[in-house]
Parts: structure tokens; sequence; C-alpha cells
């Protein structure tokens, strides 16, 4: 078994070294995850961030998530509708109104 952890572990720290030469990160970044337990802190300061791992980072969150682009822009739609159903009863009530020529 402690074989097999400490595989995993090595096969995480050079996937995370890896990772900092493709983004060619500052020089310190290198040393950092050749320390023990570096590689974790290099996932959770840089790589949770990468938009490949935005699941991981959704599920660790513990906040309330932003609402996106796309629900704004929906939630205008619907808005937009409702304003504009408002307005056309009441130009018609208005136009109701009018005394004809």
């Amino acid at each position: 078994m402690p074989q097999v952890l400490f595989a995993l572990q090595s096969a995480f720290s050079l996937w995370m070294l890896v990772d900092a030469l493709q983004r060619r990160q500052e020089r310190y970044w290198y040393f950092v995850v050749l320390m023990p337990f570096g590689e974790l802190v290099y996932f959770f300061v840089v790589k949770i961030h990468d938009p490949d791992m935005r699941w991981l980072k959704n599920s660790l969150s513990l906040g309330p998530r932003a609402p996106s682009v796309a629900d704004f822009r929906y939630r205008l739609r619907l808005n937009l509708r409702r304003i504009n159903r408002v307005w056309t009863q009441r130009a018609k009530t208005l136009f109701k109104q009018i005394p004809a020529a």
C-alpha cells in the first residue's frame, strides 16, 4: 500500500512540475513543487484557477455561485417582456379612452 501512495504522490508531483514548466512560472514555483506537500500548494494556488479545473473549484467553493452572463441575459429578456406587456396594456387602455372623431 505505501508503494501505491508513493507512486500517486510522485505522479501528482510530476504533473504539477510539468504544468509549472508549461506555464513558464516563476522559478520559485519549481522549488515549491519539489518541497514536501509543495505540489498541493501549487495545485491550490495556481492550478485550480485553470479553466479545465473549474468543476473542481466550483465543487470546493462554499459560498453562493455568482450568476453567469447567460443568467443575466435570460433575466433581462424576461423583464423586457414583462415591461413590454405592461406598456402594451396601458397603451390599449389609453387608446380606448380617446373618443373617436
